[in-house]
């Protein structure tokens, strides 16, 4: 059970590392490109640095996911002002402002769940395999 929970983990790491990735493709013309290439950057990392086990502290992950909470919570009061819905997300076509912070909303709001998700069995994990070497 433990083996197939770890294999699942790591396909759905490695599939959030290349949504990640696509995303900093996609903000190549963006005016405001850097910040949100470094935000999706930070969290492809901490994505790999999983994936590979140099993940030494907790904070590493959990970093870019309080950045993206702090920044919905600054966008959410234009989103809810906006008259946004769930319909701006998936609309092909920019009709306005309020469909782009719908769209960065959304994007930061996987980036802090994939990251908490990551965050919590990282924790969990470490203090699990603490606790055996205490036993022993």
């Amino acid at each position: 059970m433990q083996d197939r929970q770890s294999k699942i983990l790591s396909i759905s790491n490695y599939l959030m590392f290349a949504v990640f990735s696509l995303c900093i493709l996609v903000q190549y013309n963006d005016p405001d490109s850097f910040l949100w290439m470094a935000m999706y950057g930070s969290a492809a990392i901490a994505c790999i640095l999983v994936e590979r086990d140099m993940i030494t502290h907790w904070t590493i992950t959990i970093f870019p996911g309080v950045a993206g909470l702090v920044w919905v919570l600054t966008l959410l009061p234009d989103v809810v002002s906006n008259d946004s819905s769930v319909e701006d997300l998936v609309t092909w076509k920019m009709n306005s402002l309020g469909v782009e912070q719908v769209r960065e909303l959304g994007g930061l709001i996987i980036i802090v769940l994939w990251m908490l998700t990551l965050t919590a069995i990282n924790y969990w994990n470490k203090n699990k395999l603490n606790n055996k070497k205490v036993k022993l």
